[in-house]
């Protein structure tokens, strides 16, 4: 249960939490805010107008930012979400791409796994492996990786707003 002022909370029900230890993306859903008194003994005339619950919906397994390139950590809001792909060039010597993510920190994303550059959308969805790259890594360069089929659950349901716990 997470519970959060309501003057932090953009339009989105749902909140994202980085779980370093467990190496999870964690999802929380909004809760009405009767729930929040089930958890909780809270005095029967308190308002709770200012306040929102969150409850844990769905956890991902995700890869993330390890010793040397780190995840930022902090509370953030997702400024930009796309389906489409983007090149990047902080892997390695070649740039490489991946196919749908979110921006959660100038250049920090949630996004799926890594293709080379000559990869296109037809590799994305039948998840070719002769142009992905980066399977074995245990660690990211502080991007959020997450597996193919959990970024489209994703993009599908969280939209920009949507505060991330990292």
């Amino acid at each position: 249960m997470i519970i959060l002022n309501r003057n932090l909370i953009h339009t989105s029900k749902y909140i994202l939490k980085l779980d370093r230890i467990n190496s999870k993306l964690c999802v929380f859903e909004q809760l009405a805010n009767e729930e929040i008194r089930k958890y909780y003994s809270l005095k029967s005339d308190y308002k709770l107008d200012g306040f929102a619950g969150f409850s844990l919906i769905k956890e991902f397994s995700c890869i993330f930012g390890g010793s040397k390139t780190p995840s930022p950590e902090g509370i953030f809001c997702i400024l930009d979400k796309s389906h489409d792909e983007y090149v990047s060039s902080y892997y390695g010597d070649e740039p490489v791409k991946f196919f749908g993510y979110f921006v959660i920190f100038e250049d920090y994303f949630i996004h799926s796994g890594l293709y080379t550059r000559e990869a296109d959308k037809t590799d994305f969805e039948a998840e070719s492996k002769d142009k992905q790259i980066g399977a074995n890594d245990s660690s990211t360069h502080g991007c959020i990786r997450v597996s193919k089929s959990d970024l489209l659950w994703l993009l599908n349901n969280i939209e920009i707003g949507t505060i991330v716990i990292l």
